[in-house]
C-alpha cells in the first residue's frame, strides 16, 4: 500500500492528463512511438523508418525498443504521447516489485524490503529519469536480475538458469546495453559467491544473448554501417558525473547551480537528478559491513568509479577499455550506483533496528556525526548554494532516523515521506493533448519531395538544463515547428534527423552541398529566419510560424531517375562527384561501366510499404536507375523478377544496373542481420520448453 501511495503521489501530474516532455522524450521517443504503434497496427515488424535521413533502419536502434511488449502495448492503448509516460509509471512499480523480492529473497522482512526497494524505484531520481526512457526501461530490470541470480546461487538448476536468461534478455530488449552492462555484472558478482553457479550464470547470459538477437545483431550491424571506419564509434566523457553531484545523491540540489555549458561542462545534464535520499544514503552506510550485500556493495562502488569519467583518472582510462569504450556518457553507470545503494539502505536498516534494539548507540551516534559533518562542510566557501541550502534536510533526516530507529514500519514510512516530499527541482509536466497538436506548417509541406529541416528544438538552452517555464514553451511548440523527428508525426521525409550518431557517408555526401540536395530530391527547406539561404533555393515564403522560412529549390532530382552513363569509383571519387553534378552520369561503388548517349527515360517510383518499393523504367539504352533513398545493407532488388546486385551510388543512395527496354524494379528490405537474429532468438525461446518438460517429468 505504502508503494502505491508513492507511486500515486510521484506521478500525480499523469492522472491529471500532464506528462513529461522533457528533451528526448519529445525529440524522438513520442514520434518513434507514433511510427511504432501504426506499423504494429497494420500487422507489420518496423523494420524500417522512411521518413528520417532518407530512410534508416528502425529496429536496429535498439532504444525504440520494437519487440519490447511494455512499449508497444501502452502504445497502443494510451497514444505515442500518453503511452510512454504510462510505460514509465510502470516501470516505476516494476522496479520497486524487482527490488523488494530481492530483498525478501535476501532474507528482509517486509519493512527493510521496502527500505530497500523505495530510494530506487520511488525516489526523483527515477520520476525524472522518463526523459532518458530506454535507460529508465532496462534500469527497471535490475532487482529482477538480483532476484534471478540470487536464486541461481542458491540451487543451480536449468529453470532458474532460464529465469535469469528471461530477465537478462528483456533487460536487453528495453533499450540500453550499457545499463544491460553493469546487471551483467551485477549477476556475476552474486555467483562468484557460489563457484558452481557461475558455469550457469554463463550459460544464463549466453541464453540471454539468443533472446536478444533479434534485436542485437541489427544493432551491431547499424553501429558498424554509421561509423566510418577508422573512427572510435564512441568513447566520449563529455557527461561524468562531478563531486558536486556525488553530493546530490543525498543533498537535495547539492549541485546547483550547475557549472558548465550543457555540453562538456563540469557537471553532467544527462540524468537529471540523482537524489534518491538522504534516508537511504545514511542507511546504505550501515549496510556496507552486511556479507550478504558485498555483491551490491561492489556494484554501487564499480559503477560510481565507472561514472566519474574525467573527472577521474582510474575511471577515464577504464573507460577506454572494451566494452565500455563503446559508449558515451559515463552518467549512465551512476544508475548501477544507486541501485547498489537502494539495496544496501534495506540491510542498513535491519542492522540499525537489530542494534538499537540491545541498546547500542554506536550507529546512532555515527549517523548524527555524518549529517553533522555534511553540515559544517555545506558552510565552507567552496559549497555552492544548492549544498548550503540541502544540508538543513540532511540533518534533518539523521534526526528522524534516531528517533525511530527500533521501528521498521515507521522508517520505511519516513523513507517514503522523504521520497514523496523532498525539495528537488523537477522537469515540467506538460498538457497531453497540446503534444499532439498538429503542425500549421506540415500542410505547406506536403507533395513538395524530400525536406531540408534545420529547426532548433529549443532556441534557447537553459543555462542549468533546467524545467523550462512554460511560456512559449518549445516543447509544447515542437510538432508545430517539425522538430527533431516531430515530422514523423505528420509523415513528412526528410534527409535529417535525430538520435543515433548521423551516418557517416550522410555527412560527407552532403558536405557537397548542393549536388547532394539535389539527388537526395530535396525541394523544400524549413529555415528559422535568422538563418542564411541554403544552396540553391531560389525562393521563399512565410510559414505560419514567425520565425520560420519556407525556402524552396526548382534543382531537386526525382526520386527515381534514370543514368545513361555509369563510372565504377571508390567514395571519394563518387562524393567529389556530386560538386560538378550531372544526372546522367552517375558513379557507384562497383559494377561494369557503362559509356552511352545521352537520352532520357521516365522512372516511376511507388513505396508500397516501408519495406518494399517498386520502380518502372522504359530504358532508352544501357544504364542505371537510381532510387534516391539512403543505401544501406539489407536492400535487395530484383529487375524484372531477377535477383540484381545493388549498388551505392555517388556514396549514399542506391542504383541497379538495366539495359536498355522496359523493366519492373523491386526493391525490399531483407537484412540478413535481422533473419539470422529472429532464427537465434526463435531457438533461445524454444529452450524455455526443456526446463517446463523436465519439470514435468
Amino acid at each position: 500500500m505504502l508503494a502505491g501511495v508513492s507511486l500515486v503521489a510521484g506521478f500525480a501530474a499523469l492522472f491529471h492528463g500532464e506528462v513529461q516532455a522533457a528533451r528526448d522524450l519529445s525529440a524522438h521517443v513520442f514520434p518513434e512511438t507514433f511510427f511504432l504503434i501504426s506499423r504494429w497496427s497494420a500487422g507489420r515488424v518496423p523494420l524500417w523508418l522512411p521518413n528520417a535521413r532518407m530512410g534508416q533502419p528502425f529496429l536496429a536502434l535498439l532504444y525504440t525498443q520494437s519487440f519490447y511488449a511494455p512499449r508497444v502495448v501502452t502504445g497502443l492503448l494510451f497514444g505515442h504521447v500518453l503511452g510512454p509516460n504510462v510505460m514509465h509509471l510502470f516501470h516505476a512499480g516494476w522496479a520497486f516489485a524487482g527490488l523488494y523480492l530481492a530483498g525478501r529473497r535476501l532474507g528482509l522482512q517486509r519493512a527493510f524490503a521496502f527500505i530497500g526497494a523505495a530510494p530506487f524505484a520511488l525516489s526523483p531520481f527515477f520520476t525524472e529519469f522518463a526523459q532518458n526512457l530506454s535507460f529508465a526501461s532496462t534500469a527497471s530490470w535490475a532487482g529482477w536480475v538480483l532476484w534471478a541470480a540470487e536464486g541461481l546461487r542458491r540451487g543451480p538448476s536449468l529453470r532458474r538458469t532460464a529465469w535469469l536468461a528471461a530477465c537478462l534478455g528483456a533487460a536487453f530488449h528495453a533499450g540500453s546495453p550499457e545499463m544491460w552492462l553493469w546487471q551483467a555484472m551485477l549477476a556475476a558478482f552474486v555467483l562468484i559467491q557460489r563457484p558452481r553457479a557461475l558455469g550457469w550464470g554463463a550459460l544464463a547470459i549466453a541464453w540471454a544473448g539468443l533472446l536478444s538477437a533479434i534485436v542485437a545483431l541489427p544493432t551491431f550491424e547499424l553501429s558498424r554501417e554509421w561509423t566510418q571506419p577508422g573512427e572510435t564509434a564512441s568513447g566520449a566523457v563529455e557527461w561524468s558525473v562531478s563531486a558536486a553531484q556525488v553530493l546530490s545523491i543525498f543533498v537535495p540540489g547539492a549541485d546547483l547551480p550547475r557549472a558548465g555549458p550543457y555540453w562538456g561542462g563540469d557537471d553532467q545534464r544527462f540524468v537529471f537528478t540523482l537524489f534518491t535520499g538522504a534516508l537511504g544514503t545514511m542507511l546504505a552506510m550501515l549496510g556496507v559491513r552486511v556479507k550478504r550485500a558485498r555483491p551490491v556493495l561492489v556494484l554501487a562502488l564499480v559503477a560510481l568509479v565507472l561514472s566519474l569519467g574525467k573527472h577521474a583518472p582510474v575511471s577515464e582510462w577504464v573507460l577506454s577499455l572494451p566494452p565500455f569504450k563503446l559508449f558515451r556518457y559515463p552518467a549512465k553507470y551512476v544508475v548501477g550506483a544507486l541501485f547498489g545503494l537502494s539495496m544496501l539502505a534495506g540491510f542498513g536498516a535491519r542492522r540499525l533496528v537489530a542494534v538499537s534494539r540491545r541498546a547500542r548507540l554506536e550507529a546512532p551516534v555515527a549517523l548524527l556525526g555524518f549529517a553533522l559533518g555534511v553540515f559544517a562542510a555545506s558552510r565552507l566557501s567552496w559549497a555552492r548554494e544548492g549544498f548550503h541550502d540541502g544540508a538543513w534536510w540532511v540533518l534533518l533526516a539523521a534526526v528522524g532516523l534516531v528517533l525511530l530507529r527500533r521501528r521498521p514500519v515507521l522508517l520505511a514510512v519516513l523513507v517514503a515521506l522523504e521520497l514523496m516530499r523532498a525539495p528537488v527541482e523537477k522537469w515540467d509536466r506538460l498538457p497531453a493533448r497540446e503534444l499532439t497538436r498538429a503542425s500549421k506548417v506540415a500542410p505547406l509541406l506536403r507533395d513538395q519531395g524530400r525536406l531540408s529541416l534545420r529547426v532548433d528544438l529549443d532556441d534557447v538552452e537553459h543555462e542549468a538544463c533546467g524545467p523550462w517555464d512554460g511560456e512559449g514553451d518549445p516543447l509544447l511548440e515542437g510538432r508545430d515547428r517539425l522538430a527533431a523527428l516531430r515530422f514523423v508525426e505528420e509523415d513528412l521525409r526528410a534527409v535529417g534527423g535525430y538520435g543515433f550518431r548521423e551516418p557517416w557517408r550522410l555527412k560527407r555526401a552532403f558536405a557537397h552541398g548542393q549536388g547532394a540536395f539535389a539527388v537526395a530530391g530535396v525541394r523544400t527547406f524549413l529555415r528559422e529566419t535568422w538563418a542564411p539561404a541554403p544552396a540553391g533555393a531560389q525562393t521563399v515564403q512565410r510559414s505560419p510560424i514567425d520565425d520560420l522560412w519556407i525556402w524552396r529549390s526548382q534543382g531537386a532530382l526525382p526520386r527515381g531517375f534514370f543514368a545513361s552513363s555509369v563510372r565504377v569509383g571508390d567514395d571519394e571519387a563518387a562524393f567529389n562527384a556530386l560538386d560538378a553534378l550531372d544526372s546522367h552520369v552517375v558513379v557507384v561503388d562497383h559494377g561494369a561501366p557503362v559509356e552511352a548517349a545521352r537520352c532520357d527515360s521516365e522512372v516511376s517510383t511507388r513505396e508500397l510499404t516501408p519495406e518494399s518499393i517498386e520502380q518502372r523504367v522504359t530504358a532508352c539504352a544501357a544504364g542505371a536507375v537510381i532510387l534516391a533513398d539512403a543505401w544501406y545493407p539489407g536492400w535487395v532488388v530484383e529487375v524484372d523478377g531477377a535477383r540484381a546486385e545493388p549498388l551505392r551510388a555517388w556514396g549514399f543512395v542506391r542504383a541497379v544496373a538495366v539495359t536498355a527496354g522496359p523493366h519492373t524494379i523491386d526493391w525490399r528490405y531483407e537484412p540478413r542481420s535481422f533473419l539470422l537474429g529472429a532464427a537465434l532468438t526463435g531457438l533461445g525461446l524454444l529452450g524455455f520448453l526443456f526446463p517446463l518438460v523436465r519439470r514435468r517429468r
